[in-house]
């Protein structure tokens, strides 16, 4: 009888995996597609189309070395590898790449992702979620790298919680004996308005440091 009931319980285990596999295939085929849609559209032109022939309109892209907008400036330049941590495993798929006539990247924006993305969209609801219900962040860690098969920083989880979360209110019901009061200063970094060309004439927004002051109150 166990013999059988642990046999059904592999059985279950291995279509949920192949089933689990099929997804991410599945997510990854279909997030190629899109971005491979907003290619075209930037550019202006399908596969094999000659630029020549466009007129000169300005696209959302844009050269990040030589600032230029027009379409018929930029062209595909293959592809590279990238990585999407979702709710249901770890994505791998192929993000197009597009280049200036002058040799800088194009930079361009996407319908689904976000410069520098890593997580999915579902991940970060979630995130806040499991921060409502008494989650540590390190808890958050262990129990997002028991079920992903990537490590998940600190500092990542805690800018999620942070940008998502609203801070709650409190109503005090009653004042503690003892209240310990305590401060620590932090230095912040704040984008400021303007920017300047890095070492390969990138324009990058200048920042400043930015001293703020940390509160605690402690209640015994």
């Amino acid at each position: 009888m166990l013999t059988k009931i642990r046999e059904k319980g592999e059985g279950f285990k291995r279509f949920f995996r192949e089933l689990q596999t099929g997804i991410i295939e599945l997510m990854a085929r279909r997030i190629e597609a899109q971005l491979e849609g907003d290619v075209e559209r930037w550019l202006q032109r399908t596969y094999y189309a000659r630029r020549e022939k466009l007129p000169p309109r300005e696209t959302g892209a844009w050269c990040q070395k030589c600032g230029s907008r027009p379409g018929k400036d930029f062209s595909r330049n293959g592809h590279r590898s990238r990585q999407l941590v979702t709710g249901d495993g770890v994505v791998d798929f192929r993000m197009p790449r597009v280049v200036c006539e002058c040799g800088g990247s194009v930079r361009r924006p996407l319908s689904i992702l976000r410069p520098y993305q890593r997580f999915w969209d579902d991940l970060v609801v979630h995130v806040p979620q499991w921060a409502d219900f008494g989650l540590s962040l390190r808890h958050l860690q262990q129990f997002m790298g028991d079920h992903l098969p990537t490590a998940v920083g600190l500092r990542q989880l805690n800018e999620i919680v942070q940008e998502v979360a609203a801070p709650s209110a409190l109503n005090l019901t009653s004042v503690p004996p003892v209240i310990m009061l305590d401060a620590i200063g932090v230095d912040l970094l704040q984008p400021t308005d303007t920017s300047q060309p890095d070492e390969l004439g990138r324009q990058r927004v200048v920042k400043s440091h930015r001293q703020v002051c940390i509160l605690v109150a402690l209640g015994l």
